[in-house]
This record gives C-alpha cells, sequence and structure tokens, in this order.
C-alpha cells in the first residue's frame, strides 16, 4: 500500500526505486502481527475483519504452531465479529474477552456467549487489567495474542512501551 500511495503522488513526491528498496526493510507497522514480548510470547494484531483474522491464523499456524495460543479479544459492536469467531476459535486454547473505552466497543458478555461453543472462554474487564493479569498467568509455553479491534491494540501497546526502542534499535542493526 505504501508503494501504491507513493506512486499515486510521485508527481509532487518523487522517490527512486532505489530509496523505496533501501526504506522498505526498517518500515515498522505496530499492532499488525507485532512480536511486542518474548517473555511471555506475545504477539498484537488489529485484525478486525474475517480476511484479517483469516491471515492472522494462518501466519500464528506458522510461527507457533506447536504453542498454547490464548487470545485477548475485543471488538467494536459495527464490526462481523460472529463470522470471526470459528475462525479464532479453532486455534485459541482459551479465548479471553476485553471491551475497549470506546462507545462502540460490543459487550464483552455478548461476545463470550458468541465463543461459547467453541473454546473455554471468559471475560476480565478493561484491556489493560486483561492484559496485564495474561501476563501474570503465562506459562513458557503460552502465546498471547491481543487482536479484534486497532483500539484494542491501542489501550494495550503502552504496557509494551519498551518496545519502540527495540524496534528502532533492530532496524538500524539491520540497515
Amino acid at each position: 500500500m505504501a508503494c501504491a500511495a507513493l506512486e499515486s503522488i510521485e508527481d509532487v513526491f518523487p522517490v527512486t526505486a532505489t530509496q523505496v528498496s533501501a526504506g522498505l526493510p526498517s518500515v515498522i507497522w505496530p499492532g499488525r502481527l507485532d512480536i511486542v514480548s518474548t517473555h511471555p510470547f506475545v504477539i498484537v494484531d488489529g485484525a478486525h475483519n474475517i480476511q484479517a483474522m483469516e491471515t492472522l491464523m494462518a501466519e500464528l499456524r506458522l510461527l507457533v504452531p506447536d504453542k498454547r495460543v490464548i487470545f485477548l479479544f475485543g471488538v467494536m459492536r459495527d464490526k462481523d465479529w460472529r463470522a470471526m469467531v470459528p475462525v479464532l476459535g479453532q486455534m485459541a486454547s482459551e479465548v479471553v474477552v476485553t471491551a475497549v473505552a470506546q462507545s462502540r466497543a460490543e459487550d464483552p458478555h455478548t461476545v463470550q456467549a458468541g465463543f461459547s461453543s467453541h473454546c473455554p472462554v471468559r471475560v476480565i474487564p478493561g484491556a489493560q487489567t486483561a492484559c496485564r493479569q495474561l501476563l501474570s498467568e503465562a506459562g513458557p509455553q503460552d502465546v498471547i495474542v491481543v487482536c479484534g479491534s486497532l483500539f484494542l491494540v491501542g489501550e494495550i501497546l503502552p504496557l509494551f512501551s519498551d518496545v519502540t526502542i527495540t524496534r528502532a534499535q533492530r532496524a538500524a542493526r539491520e540497515s
């Protein structure tokens, strides 16, 4: 998408193919298959529709095939979250449902009912509270995946504030 955007504005913002090739490896997209911790292993992804959820599940199968995966899930009421439930439920050892501080947020108990026939599910109110609790409960083979909403990702990312420095250091090392 970034390349397409650059192409569309090349008359006013010319960028060479060499510059694009040099810049792409250092692109950081927070909240998209974003590993924010390795102990415990935590991935955040703003997947909030069926296509993004299917892509996330495919990537997780490659990235953490033999791990116990616990999802922290929060979603907006106007999203088709019910279509995401069976996809996520196939890989979930457990789903913890929470709500973000948005008026559009779906009631976590409604979402819990949607997951109840697919996998173990519980509600923990408050995104940061839920994430902290999962971090404290995680075992060495557990993977926590935060998904369902970019708002949810935005609320929990401050818990991993040192990640920005790590990313910048990694990008500098790789260039």
